[in-house]
């Protein structure tokens, strides 16, 4: 599958304090938007793969809805015979009941940003009056609902942990699974500065959170947490490494239609072209050719054969504005993934818990 991910708009109805994105109100145009799905046609060819994933991307992408509707029906037109999926990632806040039976006609995967109880996802989810959201989303809760059994599919809840909510992590996610979400997938901070014992609190949260995790499979209740089931998979099957393909097998268009493999990094050093312009093969070929460096800490680590970290190119690039140099955050947070996984994948009765697990259908 070939993913390409739009940016509709910079602009958003939310000022999170964590959000990446300036505060601009750039609007992709219908023009651009058009010719990124032709590019990313192309390369859906190129790879070769009959499948393409188009991601609807902001800002607050439900801010550009019309815009959305008149993409889908222009991708269906140039699909060519392929396999065209779509997803949604929103805030939830402006999510009507329009919204929710156009995504549903059209088998839309959504991703929705909560943090958990009220108190946690205000803290950092703020309106551009430092009003509190979460009442904005959770009024849509019966929508959320009825979406996931009407197309016996979770919503994932995306939830982003910082230095003032990790203590909460585990009220959190049981919090939103008592609601009825069913997966569930969280992002760290990387812009806080951790402290040793922030994430040593931060490891006790997690290891309660493994512990509701098998409580509620054992109860036939069970959630899909992506920290622990993407970490799962290196230690199941070990690869020489674990790069993701962004720029071989997706791209990011931002509003101006510059071309770039991932979100994590708007850097000029990735950008690989744009839709006037057309994909830069040599910038491209870069990521196509990818051979797995190991520096400083990283050569001698024990985990090594299993960390994702190693090879998240975007997210290192960021960061240490290196392709290979791997921040020592990213590096805590690996270690910590790999001794929770790697204690569930050793232990037979979790993984007799493990051969249950299910997103139950009809949620």
């Amino acid at each position: 599958m070939y993913k390409i991910a739009l940016e509709l708009t910079k602009n958003c109805n939310l000022r999170c304090s964590y959000c990446y994105q300036p505060r601009f109100t750039n609007t992709m145009d219908i023009e651009t938007a058009c010719r990124a799905i032709d590019l990313g046609i192309e390369r859906a060819k190129v790879l070769p793969t009959r499948k393409l994933l188009i991601s609807f991307f902001g800002g607050e992408p439900l801010l550009q809805f019309p815009q959305m509707v008149s993409l889908v029906e222009y991708s269906k037109s140039a699909a060519d015979g392929y396999d065209i999926a779509y997803e949604l990632t929103t805030n939830g806040t402006l999510l009507q009941a329009r919204h929710i039976d156009f995504f549903a006609e059209h088998q839309f995967f959504l991703k929705v940003s909560i943090d958990g109880l009220p108190e946690d996802h205000n803290l950092n989810r703020r309106n551009p009056g430092n009003a509190d959201s979460y009442q904005l989303v959770i009024r849509n809760l019966d929508l959320f609902m009825d979406y996931q059994r009407k197309l016996k599919k979770p919503i994932q809840v995306s939830m982003v942990i910082s230095r003032n909510n990790y203590t909460h992590f585990l009220a959190n996610i049981r919090h939103l699974a008592d609601l009825g979400f069913r997966m569930f997938d969280t992002a760290l901070n990387f812009t806080d500065c951790w402290s040793d014992q922030e994430l040593a609190g931060l490891r006790a949260e997690y290891e309660q959170v493994v512990d509701l995790y098998f409580e509620r499979i054992q109860n036939k209740r069970g959630f899909i947490w992506t920290f622990i089931d993407n970490g799962l998979m290196p230690q199941i099957k070990p690869r020489k490494n674990y790069y993701c393909g962004a720029g071989i097998s997706s791209m990011y268009v931002n509003t101006e239609g510059e071309l770039y493999p991932c979100y994590a990094c708007f850097k000029d050093e990735v950008r690989i072209g744009s839709t006037a312009e057309g994909i830069n093969e040599a910038r491209a070929n870069r990521f196509k050719h990818y051979q797995r460096e190991l520096t400083g800490d990283c050569i001698d680590c024990s985990i090594q054969a299993y960390c994702p970290a190693c090879d998240c190119l975007m997210m290192n690039m960021e960061q240490t504005n290196d392709f290979y140099t791997v921040p020592k955050m990213f590096c805590e947070h690996a270690k910590m993934r790999y001794e929770l996984t790697n204690k569930l994948h050793h232990n037979p009765e979790w993984k007799r818990m493990l051969e249950m697990m299910s997103v139950p259908k009809g949620v």
